[in-house]
């Protein structure tokens, strides 16, 4: 019977003191952004064991055919080993898993995975605790149902985990964390919930039927804040219950016995470590072996162990054992089985000790020590001891080290690998089939390759943000340039099935969540935000063709510092300029911003200031953008270098043809705008298609948002509708090729959407007709998953850039053009004869146009903000003047714009409504 309880992250202040462990249970920022509640993705873990032979051997979990690894979510946080088990809990979410338990089982004296369990709703930190007795398994979930907690129960069946019960408090609250710390033995179950008000523990008695009844519900008796319930033993008596941040952060234990003639449960009896000062924090860890237990009192740098005293009633110490190494946090989980006692050391060891029976004294037996000698692992955070077996988690190495007893002492049998290691290189095709490739939900989309992070020449921890693509024309060779947290990526496509990493380009200043990159006259630029001074780096592509034994490290060609900062660069292809936004720190120019910053790259080695314009939007703050040179239906701007910005709070359409004296043509508003992220054009130029980052997040929409906004006429942008995904993700990138649109959803993955190119576009255009999702745990409303993707190599593979995964080489195996329904006949062209009257109007107003040849007409109202407020005409009209008569009585006041459309002609007039 052993036992784990988590310790967890909370704003209690310095649970790590200074030089101790840090970032604990740290959870991932990228920003601050689901279609299943549980993903049947059973994921493995990687399982290095060395059997009776000595050879090593690499074994993999895998279940209804989808093989997957778990990884970062704090695997090793929880083990324990009974019977010939080992169990390693994973509570926290990683891209390919939300919560997992990974089941080893000995056989024939080798280790080997044999079952995974899930948590059945996500975010639940399933596998934060663990207990384990004959053949029945209990899996603490402390952030279950808003925090309130729960356990669920598994039994043994057949070599399978079972669940078999759920277990919650009679009566929940809401972030009590019920389930942070178990202890089982016989009919007893004891559950801590340490951030109910003062704090709780919860005792269960196993009925005849095998099911589990509260029995008692065991309050503070201090009643102070001190986590009373982070720490639980059934012990002695009854059980043993800790508070560790008692009596100011010094800690405590209570027990607590139940009389079985009456069925009553005694108040608890303080007691405490003869030598506890300050901040020792006893109580932290607990574990009991019948009348022994085992306190550990990790800030001070001991474990105090105690003897159940029938006669008196008390618990007596018996031993203090310490390791005088200051901070080595010896205590930090402890662990018990017959007469010996095993001490986790976080960050260090774990200290195996013997008891002599008669003195109750313990003396040290042997020494359990990090086998991958590395530093800042996190080994003996958890610990388990068994009879013959023995398991040390190192949570922040994802790894769990299992130990046999052999007959000259303890040795290592397997290390359990979860963690970034878990998922590796793919290479080859997977095809899409029965809704998945490999590890991935997806449709009609096929992966060609995978490479993780940790093979795209991090020095390690690098995150991916941004991806381009660039094809060399001398060779045909097409590349995927990826950004990451400390530098640039450059990966050869020639076989999309192999990608080879080139080289890297690193970071000019410091790490960035925010890199961004494209590429202008066959040059990378590449910016970056909150990464110190660095300015825009620039990189001749031409050398990656030269790199005979790759990888290699790259100097940049040249460095722009007209800025420090930038969040995005934005390229125009037709053009020799490039545009840098959300500058930040000094700029060259004066009145510069956080607007367009222009860059002659006409000499990439040289780049030189071209001139800066600032939106109107705002704050004039503009998050990134798309320049064109100009061919859409707008006579006027036809032939002028054109940039659509995405401004924040809004859009802004500026004429940058001369950077110097760069001109606002429009601005553009929208419902419930929050942070408009990004924006792209439909090649025919009359569609803007735009995504706003956080209208999820703020709860304007329920379902992924893609805004679209009718710009045949620039002068007078239009809202033309919003089409909703089949998800709720957040939406980060898009971009257009041909009638396809390629969504970068964050956690929903790769979403591609069609639309018919000869009909005009609306609220009901779009239809999603495939996806690829890189972060199959689940579409959460979170900023992790895929940060973008590169559609437009001539070869038709798509690159996606997952944050916390890797590179994901995908071929949509859709034809170039997705069936559409037939075209309604479309208007050809509108004459210039189109008026609203009266004008200023009350109530009743006439539109009048005509037509050179008869089609297909919609006429709309809309208001200042672009929504459509009434639709006047939707049908076909004949050939010469007509005119359509309607009652606006039912509109405020105010300024609002007539729209006739039909195919790609629109005609926009205005209107007053006065009364």
């Amino acid at each position: 019977m052993r036992t784990f309880s988590s310790e967890r992250d909370r704003p209690i202040g310095d649970d790590v003191p200074d030089g101790g462990p840090t970032a604990m249970w740290s959870r991932p920022l990228e920003h601050r952004g689901f279609r299943r509640a549980l993903l049947v993705v059973f994921c493995a873990t990687v399982l290095s064991a060395v059997g009776s032979s000595g050879s090593a051997q690499s074994l993999s979990v895998r279940d209804a055919g989808h093989p997957g690894t778990a990884a970062a979510g704090q695997f090793g946080a929880a083990v324990v080993v009974e019977g010939g088990w080992a169990l390693v809990g994973e509570p926290f979410p990683t891209f390919l898993s939300e919560n997992s338990v990974f089941a080893y089982r000995r056989v024939d004296g080798e280790w080997m995975p044999a079952d995974t369990l899930r948590g059945p709703v996500a975010g639940e930190e399933f596998g934060a605790s663990l207990a384990l007795e004959d053949g029945r398994l209990f899996v603490g979930a402390p952030r279950a149902m808003s925090g309130a907690g729960a356990v669920y129960v598994f039994e043994l069946d057949a070599g399978r985990w079972t669940p078999s019960e759920k277990l919650e408090a009679a009566a929940p609250i809401g972030n009590s964390e019920f389930g942070t710390a178990l202890d089982v033995h016989g009919d007893l179950l004891v559950v801590g919930a340490p951030f109910k008000h003062t704090g709780n523990a919860y005792v269960y008695r196993r009925q005849g039927d095998g099911g589990w009844v509260q029995d008692v519900v065991l309050d503070n008796p201090r009643e102070d804040v001190g986590h009373f319930g982070s720490a639980v033993a059934v012990a002695g008596p009854g059980v043993v219950v800790g508070a560790r941040y008692s009596d100011n952060q010094s800690g405590r234990a209570y027990s607590f016995a139940r009389d079985d003639a009456t069925g009553e449960w005694s108040t608890g009896v303080e007691f405490v470590g003869s030598e506890v000062d300050g901040d020792d924090r006893f109580g932290h860890a607990i574990d009991g072996e019948g009348n022994q237990l085992a306190v550990g009192s990790p800030y001070g740098s001991t474990v105090y162990t105690f003897a159940y005293q029938e006669q008196t009633g008390v618990w007596k110490e018996t031993d203090l054992l310490r390791d005088f190494d200051a901070g080595s946090f010896f205590g930090w989980d402890v662990s018990m089985a017959g007469d010996e006692l095993l001490v986790g050391i976080y960050d260090d060891a774990a200290h195996l000790y013997i008891r002599n029976g008669d003195e109750e004294a313990y003396a040290l037996s042997e020494i359990l020590e990090d086998p991958s000698t590395s530093a800042g692992s996190g080994f003996g955070y958890s610990v388990s001891l068994a009879v013959d077996a023995a398991a040390a988690g190192a949570r922040r190495a994802e790894k769990a080290f299992i130990y046999d007893r052999t007959g000259s002492g303890w040795q290592l049998a397997a290390t359990a690998a979860g963690g970034a290691e878990g998922l590796g290189v793919i290479e080859g095709t997977v095809t899409c089939s029965g809704g998945y490739a490999s590890h991935f939900p997806c449709r009609s989309v096929d992966l060609l390759a995978f490479l993780p992070a940790s093979e795209l020449g991090s020095d390690g921890g690098a995150k991916l943000n941004d991806i381009w693509g660039w094809t060399d024309l001398e060779t045909d060779t097409e590349y995927a340039l990826v950004g990451r947290t400390d530098g640039t990526a450059f990966v050869d496509l020639s076989d999309p099935e192999r990608p080879v990493l080139v080289g890297s380009l690193p970071t000019a200043a410091g790490a960035s969540t925010w890199r961004d990159v494209k590429v202008v006259n066959d040059h990378a630029v590449v910016v970056a935000d909150y990464a110190g001074d660095h300015g825009m780096q620039v990189f001749d592509l031409s050398q990656l063709r030269d790199v005979s034994d790759p990888p290699v490290t790259f100097e940049p060609t040249a460095v722009y510092e007209g800025f420090e900062a930038a969040h995005n660069i934005v390229v125009n292809d037709d053009a020799d300029y490039v545009y840098a936004v959300g500058m930040s720190g000094p700029q060259e120019g004066a009145g510069c911003g956080q607007g367009l910053h222009v860059i002659d790259m006409s000499d990439p080695a040289n780049p030189a200031f071209a001139g800066c314009h600032n939106s109107s939007v705002d704050r004039g703050y503009t998050h990134d953008a798309q320049c064109v040179w100009y061919d859409g239906a707008h006579e006027k701007y036809r032939g002028r270098d054109i940039c659509f910005g995405a401004d924040e709070k809004g859009l802004s359409i500026t004429d940058v043809t001369d950077p110097k004296a760069a001109v606002e043509v429009s601005t553009i508003s929208y419902p419930d705008a929050v942070y408009t992220h990004q924006a792209w054009l439909t090649e025919d130029q009359r569609y803007l298609l735009v995504n706003d980052e956080l209208d999820e997040l703020a709860g304007h929409a329920n379902r992924t948002r893609t805004l679209i906004f009718d710009v045949i006429d620039l002068d007078v942008p239009v809202y033309a509708g919003s089409y909703f995904g089949e998800t709720g993700a957040i939406d980060h990138n898009l971009y257009v090729r041909g009638n396809l649109v390629f969504e970068a959803n964050y956690t929903a993955g790769l979403r591609i959407l069609a639309f018919d190119a000869a009909k005009e576009l609306t609220d009901e255009s779009l239809e999603e007709v495939a996806f690829f999702d890189v972060y199959p745990r689940g579409d959460f409303v979170r900023f992790s998953g895929a940060w973008s993707s590169y559609p437009f190599f001539e070869s038709g593979i798509v690159v996606v850039s997952g944050i916390e995964s890797g590179l994901f080489v995908l071929r949509p195996t859709l034809p170039t053009d997705v069936a559409v329904e037939d075209a309604p006949v479309s208007v050809t062209e509108a004459r210039d004869g189109l008026r609203a009257y009266p004008n200023p109007a009350a109530s009743s107003v006439t539109v009048a146009f005509e037509m050179e040849h008869s089609g297909h007409v919609r006429i709309d109202v809309y208001d200042l903000l672009g929504r459509r407020v009434q639709t006047l005409f939707d049908g076909r009209a004949p050939a010469g003047r007509s005119e359509v008569t309607d009652d606006l009585g039912g509109l405020p006041n105010g300024t609002y714009f007539v729209r006739l459309s039909g195919g790609e002609v629109s005609n926009t007039t205005s209107l007053i409504l006065q009364r």
